[in-house]
């Protein structure tokens, strides 16, 4: 196998630092946040992810917005994860954001049984 050869003068370390894109298209964010073009046209549209047009039509999205995307939705997810009600009944996360599936405690269940 033969090692990587320089570029430029550059040690090949220094070159794939030096490679790493500030913008990708649409469907390489697709790639990478694992989502569809709807939901992410819908996040552009939300601002919470930013883009520019290159020239007539090429749009770009910040890679630097996808990465500040993901670090807010694990700070989220990291403080929905700890939701509990007054009544001391455990909430799951996807229930507190409006999910559907959800725990409650042992005297909501009994309430729930006995209607």
């Amino acid at each position: 196998m033969s090692e990587p050869r320089e570029v430029r003068g550059r040690k090949p370390a220094q070159t794939a630092m030096a490679l790493e894109p500030f913008s990708v298209s649409p469907r390489e964010a697709c790639r990478l946040l694992s989502i569809g073009t709807t939901r992410l046209y819908e996040l552009l549209a939300d601002g919470e992810l930013q883009s520019y047009v290159e020239g007539n039509r090429a749009r770009r999205i910040l890679l630097q917005s996808i990465r500040a995307y993901i670090d807010r939705r694990v700070a989220h997810a990291a403080a929905q994860s700890t939701l509990k009600p007054k009544d001391g009944a455990e909430i799951s996360a996807n229930a507190a954001s409006g999910g559907k599936r959800r725990r409650i405690g042992a005297s909501r269940l009994a309430d729930a049984q006995v209607r």
